[in-house]
C-alpha cells in the first residue's frame, strides 16, 4: 500500500508517499508504518528480544500499533489501525472525541490531544488522579482487545503519553481487570508483559533495519 488513505493528519490523505520519496531521492524505497518499524526494532534488539509474538503500541499525538511474529511484521489488506478500535465509554465521560471519524475510539479518547482536552490549561496527567485512572482504564481495555485478538507474548508501550510515571503499571492492572480471569489472562500476569521500549528511538532504529535489508536485496 503506497497511497495514504483517509487520515486525521492534515494534507496527508490520498498522498503517494513512496512515489514522492523515490522521485526526490532517486533511491529504492521501502514503506511500512512507524509502529511496525518500532516493533521490528524492539523484537530484534530491544525489549521484545526472546519472544515470538510482539505487539508495539505508541500513545502520543495519535495511537498506533504493530505486530511482529517470528521477525515478520503483520500486513494484510491494510495495516492495523488499533487506535481506531472502539472502546466502551465510562459513565460520565462526555468529553468529545478528538477523532474526526469516531466518537469512542482509543485515539479519540486517550491520545495526547484527547488528554490535553480533558486536562485543560496548566494541569498534568500525573496531578489529576481521576483523569489518570480514566486514561489507564481505556488503555487497559485496548490492551485486553489486543490480547484477545493477537495473543502477543509482550506488549511494548511507547510514545510521549507513556512517559507519565505509573501509567504503564496502572494500565496493566486494568488489563487484568478487563480480562477478568479468562483463560488467556494467566499469560499476561507476568510482571514484564507490558513494558516500555528499551531503545531510545525504536521507530528510527526499525527504519534503519528496513533500509539495510532493502540494500542487501537490491541488485548491484
Amino acid at each position: 500500500m503506497d497511497r495514504v488513505l483517509s487520515t486525521p493528519k492534515a494534507n496527508c490523505s490520498n498522498s503517494n508517499l513512496r512515489a514522492g520519496l523515490a522521485g526526490r531521492f532517486a533511491v529504492p524505497v521501502v514503506i511500512d508504518t512507524d509502529v511496525n518499524a518500532a516493533a521490528q526494532a524492539e523484537w530484534q534488539r530491544g525489549a521484545g528480544a526472546g519472544v515470538r509474538c510482539l505487539a508495539y503500541v505508541t500513545v502520543g499525538t495519535g495511537i498506533g500499533g504493530g505486530l511482529v511474529v517470528d521477525g515478520r511484521p503483520l500486513h494484510g489488506a491494510l495495516h492495523p489501525e488499533i487506535g481506531h478500535m472502539q472502546l466502551t465509554r465510562r459513565d460520565g465521560d462526555n468529553v468529545p472525541s478528538v477523532c474526526p471519524f469516531h466518537q469512542s475510539c482509543a485515539e479519540g479518547l486517550t491520545a495526547g490531544p484527547a488528554i490535553a482536552r480533558r486536562l485543560g490549561i496548566n494541569r498534568t496527567l500525573s496531578s489529576e488522579p481521576t483523569i489518570f485512572d480514566l486514561v489507564a482504564g481505556y488503555l487497559g481495555e485496548l490492551a485486553a482487545s489486543l490480547v484477545l485478538c493477537w495473543s502477543p507474548e509482550r506488549i511494548i508501550w511507547g510514545g510521549g503519553v507513556m512517559a507519565t510515571p505509573g501509567l504503564l503499571e496502572r494500565l496493566q492492572g486494568f488489563l487484568e481487570q478487563t480480562l477478568a480471569g479468562y483463560g488467556v489472562g494467566a499469560a499476561v500476569l507476568t510482571r514484564d508483559f507490558c513494558a516500555l521500549p528499551a531503545l531510545v528511538d525504536s521507530g528510527l532504529e526499525g527504519a534503519l533495519l528496513m533500509a539495510r535489508a532493502l540494500s542487501r536485496e537490491a541488485p548491484e
